[in-house]
This record gives structure tokens, sequence and C-alpha cells, in this order.
């Protein structure tokens, strides 16, 4: 019989299809891949790069016509209208704040996510679930081959882990390149569920072998995190995905070959502790040589190995039977059963409370030894002080971005703390009741909305691809919940990519007549809104590189430069006692004593409850003015008790 030839699509829909593969694939991998290896995006620089770049992309887009690509779906205008009032109650915050520069720090950082959520939701459709979910999978492996190399290789790569470790700083445990070992294990952990769509369900058979071989450089950089967090996350992507994923048998099959590389990779590198554990001398450059080597060995096996099955089961037309929908549901009813029994044997026999015990005693291994126990540190401490926070302004909260000063005056911990290790217990803190509210329906409306559209999908490759995307938004939601993982700007952008692609994978808005008529009354206040952002953006970003500028150049014995450029950051940013301080310091250093004290003074006034404005002004008035600089080392005394500079005294 003769084969009908292939059917081609005209060239104008063949360039739309590569428009919306570049486009949805493109950019959550460059901002993800970006942020990743700009520390995590946590510092305010690379982050308000990013937030300027999308909310330019945004506004360019608007004025030309380009944007938006495609009409937006409801779940998409929810996701836009939460993030909306989160910014808007932020603002807010500036009315009751202990500190307005670190409030619009918060508020640019919201303002940052928004632009890019409204970049994805413009340039996003119904097939863009795909395309989002390999992103997130192609980001993650490259981080995590990036990372290893330059823990077993260092010499290889042409840049790297180049800063210094402080004293005490848990070394040994894999951090390059968000410099945050539990953000790494997050970023992973958000990744497993898109690289395991892509072994068990992608069509090229080249792409899951390879993605097969992945898996266990995913384990082994994960491991030498040695993130607790990361490993309750990982349960609950799998957790979700034994309940969601439409072919579990295939999925479970296919995970064997990359499940037994996994264990021995991690037998392997605990039989070369030196480089694991980040050992000085030789020894870690050998045993870093010989893992490089048995790494890829073991991913190429697997690789092979998967091959290998795919032929067979193709040659000898093998075929795996699929689950009805009823037995997908008992199967799911009876895996929460047996975790309801598990929870309450775990109740009733003391074995939670002895655990909870355990986690509030502080820990003080900093190698893979940490995952032997649940030691938590001040952790505990710390989300406790947030509550209390939260109980001394129950409506407004304390105002954002204060919650450093909270803890450092009224926590019982001794280390030093910015923020309370979990999205919902400071937003209680610093933002009240709506503002936990908001963060709550930020983060889990997606995951619901995931999780529905599952339930209701009658195709399995797209109830698959929303099976992975729930996973790696709970992976999110759990990590939010017990670290910073808000701050590390990478991590929401990944689950923001997830959740814009779940929402774009409904049906889009059927806009009336007069709007598709005169799109200007759409985009005019877009536009607007775009420019204010950046404006907003922009500010604190300027400040904060003009102050660097003057920094470096104290360092480098210009200090004629370094007052001016403070000065220029004090001018951008006249709210900020930081661009003061550093004003009052390089007055100091060039004998301009009487004008440092005042600005010193001029930034405690503006923030009372900032210590360290405190005792830099006693540090600039020691000489000039005792009796000021005594009052006002006790003032910073009163305001940070427990800190070691008093403690000693």
């Amino acid at each position: 019989m003769k084969e009908s030839a292939p059917v081609e699509l005209p060239k104008n829909l063949q360039l739309k299809e590569l428009l919306r593969t570049i486009v949805g694939f493109g950019i959550p991998f460059l901002l993800i891949t970006y942020l990743a290896f700009a520390s995590g995006g946590y510092e305010i620089v690379p982050r308000s790069q990013v937030g300027i770049i999308a909310w330019w992309s945004v506004l360019l887009g608007i004025l030309a016509g380009i944007l938006p690509l495609f009409r937006p779906t409801r779940a998409s205008l929810a996701i836009l209208a939460i993030l909306c009032a989160l910014l808007l109650w932020t603002a807010c915050g500036l009315l009751w704040t202990e500190s307005t520069e670190h409030t619009i720090i918060e508020l640019t950082r919201v303002a940052t996510l928004l632009g890019v959520v409204v970049l994805l939701v413009v340039t996003q459709d119904r097939e863009g679930l795909r395309n989002a979910v390999v992103a997130v999978a192609a980001a993650v492996v490259l981080v995590a081959l990036v990372a290893l190399v330059d823990r077993l290789l260092p010499n290889l790569l042409p840049f790297g882990s180049d800063y210094t470790f402080p004293e005490g700083y848990p070394k040994a445990r894999l951090n390059y390149p968000l410099e945050y070992w539990n953000g790494l294990g997050i970023f992973i952990a958000i990744g497993v569920g898109p690289v395991l769509w892509l072994v068990a369900a992608a069509k090229s058979t080249a792409v899951r072998c390879l993605a097969a071989g992945a898996v266990p450089l995913l384990a082994l950089a994960g491991y030498m995190t040695a993130s607790r967090g990361e490993i309750v996350e990982v349960a609950a992507v799998l957790a979700v995905l034994a309940v969601l994923f439409p072919e579990r048998t295939r999925l479970l099959l296919n995970l064997i070959g990359p499940a037994i590389g996994s264990a021995l990779l991690i037998f392997l590198i605990n039989d070369r502790p030196a480089v694991r554990d980040l050992d000085p001398g030789q020894a870690r450059l050998d045993q870093g040589e010989q893992m490089a080597l048995l790494v890829l060995a073991v991913v190429s096996a697997v690789a092979l190995a998967q091959f290998a099955a795919f032929f067979f089961a193709n040659r000898n037309e093998i075929k795996l039977g699929r689950p009805s929908r009823n037995a997908a549901r008992n199967a799911g009813i009876a895996a929460f059963a047996v975790v309801l029994v598990v929870a309450i044997g775990a109740f009733a026999s003391g074995f939670a409370g002895d655990k909870w015990d355990e986690f509030k005693k502080p820990s003080e291994l900093a190698t893979v030894d940490r995952l032997s126990n649940v030691n938590s540190g001040e952790r505990y401490l710390v989300w406790k002080s947030a509550v209390e926070a939260s109980e001394s302004a129950k409506v407004t909260g304390i105002g954002p971005g204060t919650f450093e000063f909270w803890w450092a005056r009224d926590g019982q911990g001794s280390q030093f703390v910015r923020d309370a290790h979990s999205i919902y217990l400071e937003n209680l803190a610093e933002l009240g009741p709506l503002g936990l509210i908001l963060v709550l329906a930020m983060i889990l409306g997606p995951i619901g909305a995931a999780v529905l559209f599952s339930a209701r999908e009658k195709d399995d490759r797209k109830r698959s691809l929303l099976a992975v995307s729930a996973a790696g938004m709970a992976a999110f939601a759990i990590s939010a919940g017990i670290d910073w993982a808000w701050e590390l700007t990478v991590l929401p952008v990944m689950f923001f990519t997830l959740a814009v692609a779940v929402a774009a994978s409904t049906n889009p808005i059927e806009f009336p007549e007069r709007f598709r008529g005169s799109p200007w009354e759409v985009r005019i206040p877009m536009v607007i809104g775009s420019a204010a952002a950046m404006v907003l953006i922009w500010i604190p970003m300027k400040s904060a590189i003009l102050i660097d500028g003057s920094q470096s150049a104290v360092r480098n014995g210009d200090l004629e430069l370094a007052l001016d450029k403070a000065d220029k950051a004090s001018d951008f940013e006249p709210w900020s006692t930081t661009a003061l301080i550093q004003r009052a310091q390089v007055l100091r250093l060039l004998g301009r004593d009487e004008e440092a004290i005042g600005l010193a003074r001029e930034a405690a006034d503006k923030e009372p409850d900032n210590w360290t404005n405190w005792f830099v002004l006693s540090q600039l008035a020691s000489d000039l003015s005792p009796q000021q600089s005594r009052a006002a080392r006790a003032k910073a005394k009163s305001l940070n008790p427990k800190s070691p500079i008093f403690t000693v005294e």
C-alpha cells in the first residue's frame, strides 16, 4: 500500500508555530538561567534589571502593536489581579512602616515579579504549557550540571564560585551558582517534575534518554546541598505525580534506571569525602577528577540503558496498560488513606512530638551528615517571633521589609536574620491578615487550578503537563513556607512560569467588540503602568549601584569620587538611610567629622528602630562628641541587645 505524503502546514502557520515555541520556551528559559547565575537574583541590582527588562519589553511590545500575542484567560487575569492587590497593599505599608527604604525594596520586588508575569501572560497561549515545562527542565539541568562541574573540576570553567567563604560558613554544602545551598535544593526540586515528564512523555526518544541521564545529575547535586527541605519538597513532587500523572506505570518503569544511577552516584560521592566536604589539598582535586569521570560513566550508562529499553519495547510491540479514571481516583484515595494512617500513628506514638522537639534544637553539622537529623537551629524561634510580630499589629502588620528590626529587638535568637524564613508568616507579620490572604491566594490558587484542570482534562498528554506543573508549584509552596524562597527571585519566577502556563492552557477571553475596534482603550493604561513600574524599580536600583560604586572608590582610595557617588545616591533616593550612612562614613574619612555626625544623626532619626544607624552614629561621634556617642551606642544596644558587638562588653 502506497504511503501518503505528509501534510505540510502553510508557511505562515509554520512561522507562527516557530514563534510560539521560541517565545514560550525562550523567555522563561532565559529569565530562569540569568537569575540563577546572578546568585539567584537575591541582590537588588540583578533582580531589578530583570524587572525593567520585563516591563520595557511589555511597553515596547504594546506601543509597536506586537503585544499581546495571544488573548489572556480568566485564570491569567486572576493571577495578575492578586499580584496587583499585593503590590497596592505593600504600597499602603508606606503609611505605617518603620523603614521607607526597606518597604520600597519590597515594593520593587513585587513590581518586578508582576512585570515578569505580565510578560508571560501576553506571550503565552494554550499550547505554551509544554514549552514552559521544557524551559524549566532545561534550565534546572543546565544549572545543576554547571554546579557539579564547578565542584568536581574547579579549574575547568572560566567562571565559577570565586567568593571567599566567611568564618563558620558551611562551605561543604553545594551552593553555586545561587550562593545558597537550600536555594539550590529548592531550585532542583521545582525542576524534578518537568524533567521526569521529559523522561516519561517526551515525543523524541533521544530527549527521553538524555532526560533519564540527567536525573542522576539532579540527585547528586541535590544531595550535595545537604538540604533537608529539598527532601520534603521532592517527596511532595513525587506524591503529586503519583496522584495526578495519568500514566503512572509508564512513569514508574521509566524511573528504574535513573533511580539506580542516582543511588550509585550518591554512594560514589560518599566514598570520596574530600571532594564531597570540600576539604583543602590535592586529595579534593584528585577525587573530583575521579568523580567527574564516574558521573559521566553513570549518566551515559543510564541514557544508553533507557535507549535499549525503548528499542526492545518498540521492537516487541510492548505496550503498557493505562489505568482508568476510576482506578486512578481509587489509587489516589488509597494513597491518601495510607498517609493519614501513618500520620495518626506518628502522632499517637509520640514519634512526631519527639521529632518536633528535635527540630527546635540547634544543629552544628555543616555537611551531608546533617541529613540524619531534623534540628533546625533558630528557625523555630524565627517563626515564633514572626507570629509575635503579627500580634503586635494585628490589622496592618509591622510594615513590609521590617521583620529584620523586629527580630533584632524582640527575637529570642542570636543569629542575624533578615527574613522570617516563611513567606506566609512573614507576610502575616509585615502585612497583617490581608497580606497573608493575598499570598495564600497567589500561591495556592494556581496549584488548585492545575489540580482542577487536570481532573477535567481528557487528553493524557495535557494532563501529564498539568500534573508536573502542579508538582513543581507544590515544591515552591512548601519551600516558601520553610525558607526565604520568595526573596531568591529565580524561585518565584519558576513558580510563575508554571502558574501562567497552566492559566493560559484554558480558553482565552472573548473581549467585547468595542475593545477590538479601539485597542488603545486598553493599551494606554498598560503603557502608563509599565512606565511607572520601571521608574519605581529603577530608582532604588540606581541608588544601589551608586552606593556600590562609592564603596569601591573608598577601597581604591578615591574619596572625592566616593563622596560624589554617595551624594548622587541620596539625590536619587532621598528616603534611603543607607545612602546617608555611606555619605557620613566617606565624610569621616575626609576629616569632615561634624558633617558626618549630622548625616548619621539624620539617618537615625529617619529610621529610629534600625540599630545599625545608631551604632554608626556612636562610632562617628566617639571623638568629637563622647556623650552623644555613648547615648547612640546605648540606643543601638537596646534595639539589638543580643548582638555579639554588645554582649562582649
